[in-house]
């Protein structure tokens, strides 16, 4: 079929998805089948199938290891490949949007525009997906393929109650950092609760952020 993997915060809230497929002028349709809010994955279901993909890796991956970005960051044309290695293994990364069980640390360069896309080994398999960076310290994140794969085996089987269907993320207030909604799945709980893009949430089952 035409299931692909992208981030949570590419997708979430999004009245209409187009993927480009090479070859092909026009976009296709894609819809949500399922997301992780807190490790910023999704999978996504294009419209027709038999579509060229990447494999998984069954490499271990390990510092040191040759690692590539690919991606369309920036409005490019054309793929954009940067070249770097695993420089460490994270047990969980904790960011203002995500809370990633399991991440690779890397200097294949991306930016925005990569989120979503592939980093991959020396033959060209998928090792990791691509979701944050910094360009300041020149230390970019992946969301590690054990969890990544884990966890597309568990949205494609329709299990996704862990998530509230919002893009959001975290604000600083002080003492305390509520969660700005920037967007909303349309259907979602967080939808069937009135929740609406711009809405700060203060806590969740009456713990405060």
């Amino acid at each position: 079929g035409g299931v692909a993997v992208t981030n949570n915060h590419v997708v979430t809230g999004a009245g209409l998805i187009n993927v480009f497929v090479p070859g092909e002028s026009d976009p296709r349709n894609a819809r949500v089948l399922g997301v992780s809010e807190c490790n910023d994955l999704a999978l996504i279901d294009v419209d027709g199938e038999g579509f060229p993909y990447l494999q998984w890796s069954e490499r271990e991956p390990a510092r040191g290891l040759e690692v590539h970005s690919l991606g369309y960051p920036l409005d490019a044309r054309q793929v954009v490949h940067t070249v770097g290695e695993i420089e460490a293994l994270e047990g969980s990364v904790d960011t203002y949007w995500a809370y990633v069980k399991q991440a690779i640390q890397h200097s294949a360069e991306i930016q925005p525009g990569n989120s979503g896309g592939p980093l991959v080994d020396q033959d060209g398999q998928v090792v990791g997906i691509n979701y944050a960076g910094n360009e300041d310290s020149g230390g970019y994140l992946a969301i590690a393929g054990a969890t990544m794969r884990l966890l597309v085996s568990q949205l494609r089987a329709g299990d996704d109650g862990h998530s509230i269907g919002v893009n959001g993320q975290a604000v600083s207030r002080g003492s305390w950092a509520p969660v700005f909604v920037s967007s909303v799945a349309t259907g979602s709980v967080a939808q069937q609760a009135g929740i609406v893009p711009g809405d700060l949430i203060l806590s969740l089952e009456n713990i405060l952020f």
